[in-house]
Formats: structure tokens, C-alpha cells, sequence
């Protein structure tokens, strides 16, 4: 009978186990914080222009599209573009990398060989274009 414990003893090495695990997990999440609050004090996000900055200074090429009406082109745009060409170059399908976009796939189809297939009027629709023909050229 010395190897039985009463469960009495189960509960309450389970509760030091419990807080043993506790303060850690309560270590951790403060340590946590602090990286987290020196990220967020930091002025780095707030001047790049990858996160939205409206009042970031024009290019030569983006005044010359302002100046003629033409709409220009945002950094995410751009990267699904680059994204369609790269499937293009590497493996000879523009739906290639294109799919890995959020959303893309209501504006295409899938065939039957598991290839995704959208047009050039729907993709430009897809990533916020006016016009097929930026889509085209660029």
C-alpha cells in the first residue's frame, strides 16, 4: 500500500504544478510586453512608406501620371503584379503565385488540372485597378 496515494496528494501536486506553470507563463508574458512596448515606442512604422503613408513624396513617374489623370499604382498593386509575372517567368502560368492573394480566387477559376485562371479585366477589378491596359503593360 505504499505506492497508493490518496487523491488527496494528486490535487494538490497538481496545484503546484499549476502555479509553477503559471508564474512562468506570467514571466514570459512580461517579458513579452516589454519587447512589444519597445517596438511600438520605436518611430520605425511610422515613417515607412509600406504602411499606408499618404504624404509621402511623388516620384517623377507618379507626377507625370497625376499631371495626365492616370491613376497610380500602390506598393500592394504593384507586388500582385510582380506576383502575376513571376508565374509567368518561372513556371509559364500567370495564376502561378497570383492565387496566393487574399480574395484573388472569386475573380478567377480553377480548372480541371488544379490551375487557377483569371483574366486581365478581372484582375485589374481584383487588385483595384480602372484600367485592363496598366495591367497589360505593366
Amino acid at each position: 500500500m505504499k505506492n497508493i496515494k490518496l487523491f488527496e496528494q494528486y490535487t494538490e501536486d497538481y496545484q503546484n504544478e499549476m502555479e509553477i506553470a503559471d508564474s512562468i507563463y506570467e514571466d514570459w508574458k512580461a517579458d513579452q510586453e516589454e519587447d512589444l512596448n519597445s517596438v511600438f515606442e520605436n518611430d520605425l512604422y511610422e515613417n515607412d512608406e509600406d504602411f499606408g503613408d499618404d504624404d509621402a513624396e511623388l516620384t517623377s513617374g507618379e507626377k507625370a501620371a497625376l499631371a495626365r489623370d492616370f491613376q497610380i499604382m500602390s506598393k500592394p498593386q504593384l507586388a500582385a503584379l510582380y506576383l502575376r509575372a513571376l508565374g509567368k517567368v518561372k513556371d509559364n502560368h500567370y495564376g502561378a503565385y497570383t492565387i496566393m492573394i487574399d480574395g484573388i480566387k472569386d475573380f478567377g477559376e480553377i480548372d480541371k488540372e488544379g490551375v487557377f485562371n483569371i483574366t486581365v479585366p478581372a484582375f485589374a477589378d481584383a487588385i483595384g485597378l480602372d484600367s485592363a491596359e496598366t495591367v497589360r503593360r505593366t
